[in-house]
C-alpha cells in the first residue's frame, strides 16, 4: 500500500509496508560529480570528503581533515590526552575548565537531553560501563547506574569550566561527537570558498551546498537484504543525515553484556527492538544526537520531540518480514521514493555510472551531472526558488 502526502507543497511517496531492524543509508555516486574526493582514518572510522568545485584550493582538503582529527584529538576517551578523558577523571572533584569547541558541545548536548526528555544523556559512560562498554579502556570504572543524569552535569558558561554534581559520573560524546566533527569540517569548507561538498564520517552525512539538481538522493539499504535498496530519501542542500541501529558489529564478541550499543538512560536498559532510525537535521550535531534519541524513544515517542527541532525530521524501519513497516515523522524530506525501481531512476543518467549499493559501506549520493552551480550559492531557503527560476529559462 502507498499513501501519497501533500503537505506545503510537496507530494511525498510514502510506504506503510517497511523494512525491518537495519537501515544503511547509501549515496551512490555519479562517475564525474566529484573531480577531488580523500579518505582517511579518522575517529576510528573512514571519513571521506569529496568537494565538487574544479578550481577550490587543494588545501581545502587539508584543513577539513585537520578539523575533523581536531574533534577527535579533544573529545575521545581513546586518547589519554584528550579534554574528555581529563574532564572524566577531574570534574566530580572540582570544576573543570575546557576549551571553546568541547564547552559548545556540551552546551548543545544538555539542550538536547532536554528536548529528549533525557532519551538523549551523554552521562550514560556509567551505564554503558555496567553493560560492559570498552573493555579496553581499563582506566574507566566499572559503572553504577545511579550515577547518569543530565541534571548532574553543571556547566560554567562565565568560567567555561564542567563540574560533575555526582560522584562516578562520566560523559560519552559517541553518540554526538561525530556529527560535531562534521559541522566544523564543513564550516571550514564553505571559509575556504568552497561552495559544493560532501563529507561522510563513518555513515553520518553532511552537505555543503545542493548536489545534482539542487537536491541529495540518498540511498537506504533494506536491512533484510542489505545487497537491495528500500529506496531513497531525496534531502535539501546543506543537510545532514545519521542513522542509528543495532547493526553491523557483535557487541557481545567485543565484551559486551548484550548486542546492542545504545541503551536507555532513564531506565538503564538496552534497546532491543527491532528498530532503526535516519534523522536528518540542518546540522550534523542535531542528526547525529537525534538518530539515537529517537531509536530511544521509537516512533511512538518522537512526535514532541521533533516538534522541538522544526528542522529536523526522521525514518523508522520497525518489524520483520511482512510486518515491517517505514514511517515519516517530522520534517518532510523532498520526496521518498521506494525500491529498486527508484534507485535505477535517480542514478542512471548520460553522466552518471550506476553504483552498486552493496559497494558503499555507509553513505554515497545518487544522481547525475555536476553539483547544482545555478543554486548552489543561494541560502537553503532559497534553493526551491531558484530551480523553479532556472527551471523557467530553460523552458524560455
Amino acid at each position: 500500500m502507498r499513501i501519497i502526502l501533500n503537505m506545503t507543497g510537496l507530494t511525498l511517496p510514502r510506504i506503510t509496508r517497511g523494512v525491518v531492524l537495519l537501515v544503511l543509508v547509501t549515496v551512490l555516486v555519479p562517475r564525474r560529480v566529484w573531480p577531488m574526493e580523500r579518505a582517511e582514518l579518522v575517529m576510528g572510522t573512514v571519513a571521506r570528503v569529496a568537494i565538487g568545485d574544479p578550481g577550490a584550493a587543494p588545501g581545502a582538503f587539508d584543513e577539513a581533515f585537520a578539523a575533523l582529527r581536531a574533534v577527535d584529538a579533544t573529545m575521545s576517551l581513546y586518547r589519554a590526552e584528550s579534554d574528555l578523558v581529563r574532564v572524566n577523571a577531574h570534574a566530580a572533584a572540582h570544576p573543570e575548565p575546557v576549551g571553546t569547541e568541547l564547552f559548545a558541545l556540551l552546551v548543545r548536548a544538555r539542550e538536547l537531553s532536554i528536548e529528549t526528555d533525557g532519551a538523549f544523556d551523554i552521562t550514560v559512560l556509567p551505564l554503558l560501563r555496567l553493560w560492559g562498554a570498552y573493555p579496553e579502556l581499563a582506566y574507566l570504572g566499572p559503572g553504577s547506574r545511579g550515577a547518569v543524569g543530565f541534571a548532574g552535569l553543571r556547566l560554567d558558561s562565565q568560567a567555561r569550566t564542567v563540574n560533575f554534581h555526582r560522584q562516578g559520573m562520566g560523559l560519552d560524546l559517541g553518540g554526538i561527537a561525530k556529527g560535531f566533527a562534521l559541522d566544523r569540517a564543513r564550516a571550514v569548507l564553505a571559509a575556504a570558498g568552497v561552495r559544493c561538498a560532501r563529507l561522510d564520517l563513518g555513515g553520518n552525512l553532511a552537505f555543503l551546498g545542493g548536489g545534482p539538481g539542487g537536491e541529495w538522493d540518498v540511498a537506504v539499504r533494506d536491512p533484510d537484504a542489505p545487497e537491495k535498496p528500500l529506496g531513497v530519501l531525496s534531502l535539501e542542500a546543506d543537510s545532514t543525515l545519521s542513522t542509528s541501529a543495532n547493526y553491523a558489529r557483535d557487541f557481545v564478541a567485543e565484551g559486551w553484556r548484550v548486542s546492542s550499543h545504545v541503551y536507555d538512560p532513564r531506565s538503564g536498559r538496552p534497546v532491543l527492538r527491532p528498530l532503526a532510525v535516519t534523522a536528518w537535521a540542518a546540522d550534523a550535531t542535531t542528526a547525529d544526537a537525534l538518530s539515537t534519541a529517537l531509536l530511544v524513544l521509537g516512533p511512538e515517542g518522537s512526535p514532541a520531540v521533533l516538534e522541538r527541532e522544526p528542522q529536523a525530521g526522521a525514518l523508522f524501519v520497525e518489524g520483520r518480514g511482512p510486518t515491517r513497516r517505514v514511517t515519516i515523522q517530522g520534517r518532510l524530506p523532498r520526496a521518498w521514493l521506494e525500491g529498486a525501481a527508484a534507485i535505477r531512476d535517480r542514478a542512471e543518467g548520460p553522466a552518471t555510472a550506476r553504483v552498486a549499493v552493496e559497494d558503499a559501506p555507509d553513505s554515497r549520493v545518487l544522481g547525475g551531472g555536476q553539483c547544482d552551480r545555478p543554486c548552489m550559492t543561494e541560502r537553503y531557503r532559497d534553493v526551491r526558488r531558484c530551480q523553479n527560476r532556472t527551471a523557467a529559462k530553460r523552458k524560455d
